[in-house]
C-alpha cells in the first residue's frame, strides 16, 4: 500500500529539517547568510531560491498571510463539524475511543511548545482506550460460554455432563421401576389367571376381560410415562432457553454500563481538551501582549541606535528621515497586525464555542440515539421473549391436546374391544345353544324312531310266528317236495362246487384290493398328518415372525418418530441460529463499510489539510525570504525578529513532521484493525458455511429418515400380504381337509350299502357266511377307523352324530342276527 504523505517536497522539507536540527556548522553559515555584510544577491540565497520548487516572485504582504490564516482556520472548523456529522450519520456503528488528538491551529508556531508539551501528557490515556479493559474480557466471556462448541464455545466436560445427566437418568429409572412393578402385577394376574382357567369356562371368560383391561390400563400407563418424559423435556428445554435469555440479557446490560462509562470518558476529556484550549489561547494572548510591549518599547531604542548612526555618519540626514517614516510605518503596521490578531483571537473563541457547542449538541444526538436503541432492543428482547412463551404454550397445549384425544381413542378402542368381547361372547352362546337345540331334536327324533323300529319289530315277530305256523304246514308239505328235489340238488351241486371257486377267487382279489386300498389310506393319512404339521409349524412360524416384525415395526417407527422429532427441533435451531448470523454477518458489513468510509473520509481531509498547510508554509517562506531581503543590513531589533520568525517556521517544521508521523501511526493502526476485521469476516463466513454444512446434513439425516419409514411400511405391508396369503392358503386347507373327510364318509357309506345289498343274498353255505362274517368284521374295523380319522379332521360339529348311520347300523344288526 502506498503511503499518503509521498511528495517530493515533503522529502526535501524532511531533508532541510533533518540537516537543520543535527549540523550546528550550516546554522551558523545561515545565520551568517541572513544577517551578515554580504550582499544581496548571495550565492546562498540563489540556491535556496532553486532549492524552493515553488515561484516566489510577486511580492506579498502580511494582509495577504492574514487572510490565509483566516481561511485555514475556517476549514478547519467546518471539518470538524463534518466529523462530528459524519458520526451522526452512521448509527450503527459502535462508539469506540478516540485518541487525544491536539489540533494545532498555530501556523506561525506561536503555540509549539506549549502543544509539544501537552502532547506527552495523553499518551497514557490513549492507550488505556486502545487497550481492552478487564471487564470487556469479563462480559465477552460469558456471551462465549454459553455458545455451542461448533459455534466457537468452550468444551464441556465429563463432569458437567454427568451432572446434566443425572436427573435424566434418575427419571429414567423412576419409569424403568414403576414399568417392573406394573410387570410384576400383570405376571402375578397372568398365574393366577392360568391357574383359574382350568377350573371352569365362565371364569376363563372373566379372567380374559380382565387380562384385557390390565393390558389396556398398562398401555395407559406407559403413554401416560412417556408423555410425563416428553413435558419433563419440553420443561428443561424451556429451563435452558430462558436462561440462556437470561444471559443475554445480562450480558448486553453490561454492555450498556459500558457504553455509558465510555461516553462519560469522552465527555470528560473533552473537557479536558476544552481547558487545554483556553490555556493555550491565555498563554497565546499572553505572548501576543509580550509581542506588544516590546514592539511598542522599539521606537525609543530605534532613534538612539539613529543617532549614535548620525554620530558615526554625519552626511546622511536625508536617510534618517526616510528611517524614521520606515519606523513609523513600521509601528503602525505592528499595530494593524495587533489588531487583526485580536480580531482572529475573537474569531477564535467563537468558532471554539460554536464547535463545543455543535460537539455537545452531537454528543446528546448520539446518546439520544443510543437510548432509543436501547429501547428498541429492549422491546424486541421482550417480543421474542412473548413470541417464544406464545409458541412453547401452544406446544404445550398441543402435547395436552394429543394427551387427550390418545386418552379418549384409548377409552374408545376400550369399549369397542369390550362391546367386541362381549359380542363374540354372546355369539358363542347363541351357537352353543342352537347346537345344543339342533342336538336335542335330533336325539329325540332317534328316540322316536327307535321307538316306531321297536314296535314293528314286535309286529313283525308275531307275524313270524303266524308265519312259523305255516311254515311248519308247508314244511311237512315241503318234505315231499324236497325229496324230490334231491335229486335236482346233485345237479346243481357241481354247478355250486364251480361257482364257490370262482366265488373265491373273486373274493381274494377283492381283498386284495381292500388292503391296497387300506395302505394307500394309512400313507395318505400319513402324509397328510405331516403335511397338517408342517403347515401348522410354518403358521406358528409364521405368526410369531409376523408378531415380532410387528413389534419391531413398532419400535422403529416409534424411533423414527423420535429421531424426526429431533431432527425437525434441531433444523428449526439451526434454521434460528443461520438467521441470526446472517444479520450478524451483514452488520458487521455495514458496520465494516461504514468504517471504511470514514477513514477514507478522514484520509482525503488529512491530505487537504497538509495540502493547505504545505501551501501555508511555502507563503510564509516566501514572506520570510521578502522580509529577509527588505530587512538585510537592518539593526538589532530586526535581527531578533527574523531569528524568531526562522525559529518559528523551523518549529512549525518540526511540528509538521511530528504530525506526519503521528498520522503514519494512526494509518498503520487503522491497517491493522482492518486487517483484523477482515479476519472476523473470514472467520464468520467459514462459521457460516459450516451453518450451510449442518442444516444439509440435517436435511439429509431427516431425508434417510423418511426413507427408512417408507421401507418399514413397505415392509409392513408386504408381510401383511404374506400374512393374509397364509390366512388364505390355511382357509384352503382347512376346507380341503373337509372334503377329504366327506369324501371317505360317502366311501365308507358306499361300501356298507354294497355289503348290506351282498348280505341280504341268499346263502346256504356255511364257509360263505363265515367268509362274509370276517369280511364284515374287515369291514366294521375300517369303517372305525374312517370314523376315527374323520372325527379326528372334523372342527366343529364332531360331537354331532348322523342319524342316518344310526338305523344303517341297526339293520345291519338285525340282518346279521336274522341270518
Amino acid at each position: 500500500m502506498k503511503s499518503i504523505f509521498d511528495d517530493d517536497d515533503d522529502d526535501h522539507l524532511i531533508d532541510k529539517s533533518k540537516t537543520s536540527v543535527n549540523t550546528q556548522a550550516k546554522k551558523t553559515s545561515l545565520m551568517e547568510d541572513l544577517f551578515g555584510s554580504r550582499p544581496k544577491s548571495s550565492p546562498l540565497i540563489e540556491t535556496g531560491r532553486r532549492s524552493n520548487p515553488l515561484n516566489y516572485d510577486a511580492p506579498a504582504t502580511r494582509s495577504n498571510s492574514g487572510e490565509a490564516l483566516t481561511g485555514l482556520l475556517n476549514e478547519s472548523t467546518s471539518k470538524t463539524v463534518n466529523n462530528a456529522g459524519f458520526s451522526l450519520s452512521a448509527p450503527k456503528e459502535p462508539r469506540r475511543g478516540r485518541r487525544a488528538l491536539t489540533v494545532q491551529n498555530d501556523p506561525l508556531g506561536l503555540l509549539s511548545m506549549s502543544s509539544l508539551q501537552i502532547d506527552d501528557t495523553p499518551k497514557p490515556k490513549e492507550q488505556k482506550i486502545v487497550q481492552p479493559t478487564a471487564r470487556e474480557v469479563i462480559t465477552k466471556s460469558p456471551v462465549i460460554e454459553d455458545l455451542p462448541e461448533w459455534l466457537g464455545g468452550p468444551k464441556v466436560s465429563k463432569e458437567q455432563k454427568q451432572e446434566t445427566e443425572k436427573p435424566v437418568q434418575s427419571e429414567t429409572s423412576l419409569i424403568a421401576k414403576s414399568a417392573e412393578v406394573i410387570g410384576k402385577t400383570v405376571s402375578g394376574l397372568t398365574d393366577q389367571t392360568v391357574i383359574t382357567i382350568g377350573s371352569e369356562s365362565e371364569e376363563q371368560q372373566g379372567l380374559t376381560s380382565q387380562l384385557l383391561g390390565i393390558e389396556f390400563d398398562q398401555q395407559a400407563a406407559m403413554i401416560n410415562m412417556q408423555q410425563q418424559e416428553h413435558e419433563l423435556r419440553t420443561a428443561a428445554a424451556l429451563s435452558q432457553q430462558s436462561e440462556k435469555l437470561n444471559n443475554l440479557l445480562e450480558t448486553q446490560k453490561i454492555k450498556l454500563t459500558e457504553q455509558e462509562k465510555q461516553f462519560n470518558m469522552l465527555i470528560a476529556r473533552q473537557l479536558e481538551r476544552q481547558a487545554l484550549l483556553e490555556a493555550q489561547m491565555k498563554a497565546q494572548q499572553d505572548r501576543i501582549n509580550s509581542y506588544i510591549q516590546t514592539l511598542s518599547a522599539q521606537p525609543s531604542t530605534v532613534p538612539s541606535m539613529q543617532l549614535t548612526v548620525n554620530k558615526e555618519v554625519k552626511l546622511g540626514s536625508k536617510e534618517s528621515e526616510d528611517e524614521k517614516e520606515e519606523s513609523e510605518s513600521l509601528v503602525q503596521k505592528l499595530q494593524l497586525e495587533k489588531l487583526y490578531l485580536e480580531n482572529t483571537l475573537e474569531s477564535l473563541r467563537e468558532k471554539h464555542e460554536k464547535e463545543i457547542s455543535i460537539l455537545e449538541e452531537s454528543y446528546k444526538k448520539q446518546v439520544q440515539f443510543l437510548e432509543e436503541a436501547m429501547i428498541q432492543m429492549e422491546k424486541r428482547m421482550q417480543d421474542d421473549l412473548e413470541c417464544v412463551e406464545a409458541d412453547y404454550k401452544l406446544k404445550i397445549q398441543k402435547l395436552r391436546d394429543e394427551m387427550l384425544d390418545t386418552e379418549k381413542l384409548h377409552k374408545t378402542e376400550k369399549q369397542t374391544l369390550k362391546e367386541e368381547h362381549a359380542r363374540l361372547i354372546h355369539e358363542i352362546r347363541d351357537n352353543h345353544r342352537r347346537s345344543m337345540e339342533v342336538m336335542q331334536k335330533e336325539h329325540i327324533e332317534t328316540i322316536e324312531r327307535i321307538t316306531k323300529s321297536k314296535e314293528s319289530e314286535r309286529q313283525a315277530i308275531e307275524i313270524m310266528k303266524l308265519d312259523g305256523t305255516n311254515v311248519e304246514n308247508v314244511l311237512n308239505k315241503s318234505q315231499v317236495i324236497i325229496e324230490g328235489l334231491e335229486n335236482l340238488q346233485k345237479k346243481f351241486e357241481s354247478r355250486d362246487n364251480n361257482f364257490v371257486e370262482s366265488q373265491d377267487n373273486h373274493l381274494v382279489f377283492q381283498e386284495k384290493n381292500i388292503e391296497y386300498l387300506k395302505e394307500s389310506l394309512e400313507k395318505q393319512k400319513d402324509a397328510f398328518a405331516e403335511e397338517k404339521h408342517k403347515l401348522m409349524v410354518t403358521i406358528q412360524k409364521l405368526e410369531s415372525e409376523t408378531s415380532e416384525l410387528i413389534q419391531e415395526f413398532r419400535k422403529q417407527n416409534n424411533t423414527f418418530k423420535e429421531s424426526e422429532e429431533i431432527l425437525k427441533s434441531r433444523e428449526q435451531a439451526l434454521l434460528r441460529d443461520r438467521e441470526i448470523f446472517i444479520e450478524q454477518t451483514n452488520w458487521e458489513r455495514e458496520r465494516l463499510q461504514a468504517m471504511r468510509d470514514a477513514w477514507a473520509k478522514e484520509e482525503d481531509r488529512q491530505l487537504e489539510w497538509l495540502a493547505q498547510e504545505r501551501q501555508t508554509l511555502a507563503t510564509e517562506r516566501g514572506k520570510l525570504q521578502i522580509f529577509n531581503r527588505l530587512k538585510i543590513g537592518v539593526d538589532e531589533s530586526s535581527k531578533i525578529e527574523l531569528e524568531a520568525t526562522i525559529k518559528a517556521a523551523q518549529e512549525a517544521a518540526s511540528s509538521a513532521n511530528q504530525e506526519r508521523l503521528k498520522w503514519q501511526e494512526k494509518i498503520n493502526e487503522l491497517e491493522i484493525q482492518k486487517n483484523a476485521l477482515q479476519e472476523k469476516e473470514n472467520n464468520l463466513i467459514q462459521k457460516a458455511k459450516k451453518l450451510d454444512d449442518f442444516t444439509q446434513s440435517a436435511v439429509a439425516i431427516r431425508e434417510e429418515g423418511l426413507r427408512a419409514l417408507k421401507e418399514a411400511r413397505f415392509i409392513e405391508e408386504r408381510y401383511k400380504e404374506k400374512f393374509n396369503e397364509l390366512q388364505i392358503q390355511q382357509r384352503l386347507l382347512n376346507e380341503r381337509e373337509a372334503k377329504l373327510a366327506t369324501e371317505k364318509l360317502e366311501l365308507a357309506k358306499e361300501r356298507l350299502s354294497f355289503r348290506v345289498s351282498e348280505v341280504e343274498q341268499p346263502e346256504k353255505d356255511i364257509s360263505n357266511k363265515l367268509n362274509n362274517k370276517i369280511i364284515h368284521e374287515e369291514e366294521q374295523s375300517n369303517f372305525s377307523e374312517v370314523q376315527s380319522t374323520s372325527m379326528q379332521y372334523t372342527t366343529y360339529f364332531k360331537d354331532i352324530v348322523d342319524p342316518h348311520l344310526l338305523l344303517l347300523k341297526w339293520d345291519l344288526d338285525n340282518k346279521l342276527q336274522m341270518s
